[in-house]
Parts: structure tokens; C-alpha cells; sequence
């Protein structure tokens, strides 16, 4: 098993996604639910996407994604600066 980017309670990017409006979106990871999937809180206003247990419509701001589909903002802060002019608390 190869290690894992993210840990519970990062803030991390969106870098892969089927959904174009959850690129590039900051996230808070929660917990894990697999082996290498995360459940996410997305940050800002809710998402339009499709429930993964009946494939109905949904507006959330909870979704799951791989390790590899996150990337971890961790570091001097530079990452902190610019998420502050991308999210927007609705």
C-alpha cells in the first residue's frame, strides 16, 4: 500500500474530477472511507453532482474523492494567501 498525500483536517485542492465545477475547489478532509478515499467538505457554496448511491441530482458540499485527486495544501502559508481570494462563504 502506497502512503497517502492527504491526512484528516488538511485543507487540499481539487486537481482531478469527472465534475469541471469541483476543479480546482479547496477542500477540508475529513476522515478516510477506503483504503485511499476521502470523505471532503467542499469549501464556498454547495456543488451540483450526482449521489453515488442512486445516481440522483444532488447540491452538497460533501463529496468523496481518491488520495490522488487531492492535492494537500500544507507549507509557508503562500497556499493560505491565495486560497483567501478563490473561496467565497455563501
Amino acid at each position: 500500500m502506497r502512503e497517502l498525500r492527504c491526512r484528516p483536517g488538511d485543507l487540499a485542492r481539487v486537481v482531478r474530477s469527472k465534475n469541471p465545477a469541483l476543479l480546482r475547489r479547496i477542500v477540508v478532509v475529513d476522515r478516510l472511507r477506503s483504503a485511499d478515499c476521502w470523505e471532503v467538505s467542499v469549501l464556498g457554496q454547495a456543488v451540483f453532482g450526482v449521489a453515488a448511491d442512486d445516481h440522483g441530482p444532488i447540491l452538497t458540499n460533501y463529496y468523496l474523492f481518491p488520495d490522488y485527486a487531492l492535492e494537500p495544501l500544507r507549507g509557508d502559508g503562500g497556499d493560505i494567501e491565495s486560497m483567501r481570494t478563490e473561496v467565497r462563504h455563501g
